[in-house]
């Protein structure tokens, strides 16, 4: 990773994102997730600009200690399965005209294919 790193003006870059030292880890942690916009948006945002060995593993953690975020976190809600019938239909195609016709099946037996 030391080819990648470059400074300027006293700061350490890694590409465009800029390198955070250990001791403001903890202020870009709070600045990325004061929007509360879940893990994978703060992920999104802190990796446009942010780098840190291990970054996401704890961004990950911090958030998912955020009381706020738990209170209002949204649990999927679960639908029961339902079957529905599924309509089969035939597609034909002339090789010459590449006309085509779909036909709607009420059966999937051969007689009706014919």
């Amino acid at each position: 990773m030391r080819d990648e790193l470059t400074t300027q003006n006293g700061l350490v870059f890694k590409g465009e994102q800029i390198v955070i030292p250990i001791g403001l880890r903890a202020d870009m942690k709070k600045a990325v997730h004061s929007s509360h916009i879940r893990i994978e948006g703060c992920l999104r945002r802190a990796r446009e600009c942010l780098f840190w060995p291990g970054m996401s593993s704890e961004l990950k953690q911090y958030i998912s200690t955020c009381e706020t975020c738990r209170m209002f976190e949204i649990a999927p809600a679960k639908e029961s399965l339902m079957s529905h019938d599924v309509p089969y239909y035939v597609i034909t195609v002339d090789y010459f005209s590449n006309f085509w016709e779909i036909d709607k099946l009420n059966r999937t037996t051969s007689n009706a294919v014919i």
